[in-house]
């Protein structure tokens, strides 16, 4: 073989490349040109100005419909919870209220309960589940700020009844 058939190079003269060159640079520039022609309206709209970013902001918190949905479920059941609850608060102390504290055999069913650390005997019904408590402190709920306030309870209507089941005990 011959030298010039090994280099295919030297096939071209240097004008001839230039030529090439040329011919093949502006048809990339005219490809990518074209690309970047179609392209330009995509990407403009594609483009983050503050006022996409702000719309992007508003979408993302305003709730969707199944947050609503849930939100109104809530509400209900909150309502509805607390109307059960105020019922059966209002059972609770009708039942305390018109309790004797006497079984059916006319016997006192007070039972006295001695382990608090105040040292203070109590009573308790097994009937109503009536806790017959003395005067004591108590904490109210805390505030908005998360301080409780203590305040004196006044002793049980029936805390007598304990008292005397107390002495008849000892």
């Amino acid at each position: 073989m011959a030298d010039n058939e090994l280099n295919r190079s030297s096939a071209f003269s240097p004008e001839q490349m230039a030529l090439v060159n040329g011919l093949v640079s502006s048809a990339v520039k005219e490809a990518v040109g074209g690309v970047f022609a179609q392209l330009g309206p995509v990407l403009k709209d594609l483009a983050l100005t503050p006022e996409k970013i702000q719309a992007m902001e508003d979408a993302r918190r305003a709730p969707t419909a199944a947050q609503e949905a849930f939100a109104a479920r809530m509400k209900r059941e909150k309502k509805d919870f607390s109307a059960q609850d105020a019922e059966t608060r209002a059972k609770i102390r009708l039942i305390h209220s018109s309790c004797p504290h006497r079984d059916e055999n006319d016997k006192e069913s007070i039972c006295l309960v001695h382990n608090y650390p105040d040292r203070q005997v109590r009573g308790i019904c097994p009937i109503c589940h009536s806790l017959i408590e003395p005067k004591h402190w108590a904490y109210e709920a805390p505030d908005k700020d998360g301080h409780a306030k203590a305040v004196l309870v006044d002793p049980h209507p029936d805390y007598k009844r304990v008292l005397l089941k107390q002495s008849r005990a000892d």
